[in-house]
């Protein structure tokens, strides 16, 4: 009997499932075993693709090449389009809203543990600038907000920022107004030591408050005497 290079493969493989399927070892394997791949019917119960048997895809589950016939329109939906609808949703929310913030930095820490001396002393701790946003508390008593800020940097040079942050708030001991918050803020900044070059900025936030008041600071990671800044400001909000 000519059998297919193909057919030959996959008896090959299901082999060792024959046992099981009709109670007997190979060497004992009827005729009817390998008239199978001939095409005739499998009495161990249905067929694959292209007259391999059924439980040779059962015992590796996905291995139907018939499963890769999938039409484009079977594959699963692409959820980028709804993520992108939400941000947008999510940003208009903020631009429309009627809460405004007004920022002040006011201290920009340099790690100890990650400089030498003769860095932190002619570093500026001082940021001092300004900032304003657009910002609301959510359902779940979470702070989102779009912001631009300017302040002076480690070597008292102008830097801007702008982005987006947010806080998850806890109340502590059910304090009414009294807040505590982690979150993240993403955005762009330039520095004047590379040449106002546009710098994707995604950092860990923290902030504590009261009401209309605010504590809040990012920590910039780093390497030795690079980075590894926490860098605080206040924050007033309006208008709600």
């Amino acid at each position: 009997m000519k059998i297919k290079s193909r057919r030959l493969f996959f008896f090959c493989l299901a082999l060792p499932l024959a046992q099981p399927c009709i109670g007997r070892g190979a060497e004992e394997m009827p005729a009817d075993f390998f008239s199978v791949y001939s095409g005739a019917d499998f009495e161990c119960g249905g067929w694959g693709a292209e007259g391999t048997p059924a439980e040779f895809f059962c015992a590796f589950p996905g291995a139907d090449p018939a499963r890769d016939d999938r039409k484009e329109e079977d594959a699963p939906a692409d959820a980028t389009p709804g993520m992108l609808r939400r941000i947008e949703g999510r940003l208009t929310q903020l631009w429309r809203s009627p809460g405004y913030d007004i920022y002040v930095p006011f201290y920009a820490w340099h790690n100890r543990a990650m400089y030498d001396r003769q860095h932190t002393d002619r570093y500026n701790e001082n940021p001092w600038g300004l900032g304003v946003g657009r910002s609301f508390v959510d359902k779940d008593g979470d702070w989102h907000t779009l912001y631009a800020m300017g302040f002076m940097d480690s070597y008292n040079k102008f830097e801007p920022i702008v982005g987006y942050g947010f806080l998850k708030n806890w109340h502590p001991f059910g304090a009414d107004g009294l807040r505590l918050g982690a979150g993240y803020m993403v955005g762009i900044t330039a520095r004047e030591n590379y040449d106002y070059i546009p710098v994707p900025l995604p950092l860990p936030m923290a902030g504590v408050g009261y009401k209309w008041f605010d504590v809040q600071a990012v920590y910039i990671p780093g390497t030795y005497n690079n980075g590894n800044v926490l860098f605080t400001w206040f924050r007033w909000s309006f208008g709600r």
